[in-house]
This record gives structure tokens, sequence and C-alpha cells, in this order.
């Protein structure tokens, strides 16, 4: 015999198998990862996208950056590698593009809407705003009165409602108590 390798190795038999290499497809599916609307960011208009994929590329890695899209109203969305990279970046609250900066947002509201029934809409929002302050519940819009559900757009309802950080939900009672000219009145939150 001689000392040559053997060229052509041997095929596998039912009792030698050979292990495969391959990857399957449902191997490699497994390992793709979607974006979630958590992971996007509204961008602006006029802004070319490179610019801004650029601008985002020098607060995290660019391959934290997985997508860019186009949506309605020419603006389009970045998505990126996880909800904690969007939590890093969120803090910075601005990009800078051509020496401007430019803010930036989610596209999803994290914020949590309360809704305040038996409202008498006599009562001011200003003081309901004060209540609810009153009870170290940061509020991130202004009240507004909520559509009462009839046929008739005419028609507002008795209710306000309201949003305000999630991490404030576990502070909001079951009612609170409003005095406003000598009047008191107690509106549920839910």
């Amino acid at each position: 015999m001689s000392d040559d390798p053997d060229i052509n190795p041997p095929l596998s038999t039912p009792n030698s198998p050979q292990p495969n290499t391959q990857t399957t497809f449902t191997e490699t599916t497994a390992n793709v990862s979607f974006p979630k609307k958590d992971q996007i960011f509204n961008t602006i208009q006029d802004v070319p996208q490179i610019e801004y994929i650029k601008a985002f590329s020098l607060l995290t890695s660019p391959n934290n950056i997985k997508f860019a899209s186009r949506v309605s109203y020419n603006m389009f969305c970045t998505y990126f590698a996880s909800k904690n990279i969007v939590e890093q970046i969120i803090a910075k609250h601005y990009i800078t593009i051509n020496n401007s900066e430019i803010p930036y947002r989610r596209l999803i509201n994290l914020a949590e809407r309360i809704i305040l029934s038996n409202v008498q809409p006599v009562i001011p929002h200003d003081i309901i705003a004060k209540a609810i302050n009153n009870l170290s519940i940061k509020m991130l819009s202004p009240i507004t009165f909520m559509k009462a559900g009839f046929s008739n757009d005419e028609f507002e309802a008795a209710s306000d409602d309201n949003y305000i950080y999630p991490e404030h939900s576990d502070k909001i009672p079951s009612s609170i108590l409003i005095i406003d000219n000598k009047d008191m009145d107690r509106p549920w939150l839910y």
C-alpha cells in the first residue's frame, strides 16, 4: 500500500453515518430576530435617511441598527437590535445632523392612559391635575374631555382622560377627592 491519502473517503453506510454539516432551514430561521415596535424611532421630514442612520451610528454600533423603512407622511422608522439599545439612545434625547440638534421619539407611546369617570364637567381640569399631582403621579398630557360614544359627534362625555408614566400606575387610587369652591366630588380613576 502507498502512503497516499485517500482521495475519496468512504461513503456513509447505515452502520457508519457521517455528520451533517449543513444548516437546516429551521435552524437558520430560528436565529432570525424580527423587530418589535418598542425598538423603533420616528424620523423627521427632509432629512435623508442615510444621514439619520449615520447620526444614530455615533450613538450605537452600526450593527445595532437593523432596519430603516419609510412610513407615511414622508417619514421613516429606524429599528434597533434590542429594546435595551433603544433605552440607551432615548436617554440621549437628540442626534446632531448638519450642526442641528434633532429630537426623536418612540413610535409607540409607552404612557399609560387613565380615565376619570363621575367627573362633573364644571370642575376645571387644572383642579383635577393638581389633585393627581398631589399623589406624586406625573402626568404626560393635559386632561381632556372624552366623547360619550353617542352616534352624534356633537355630544361630549362627563369623563376625562390623561396619560401618565407607566411606572406611576401602581400609585393610582380607585378614586380621588376633589374640592372646588366648597363643592366636593369623588371621580373614579381606572
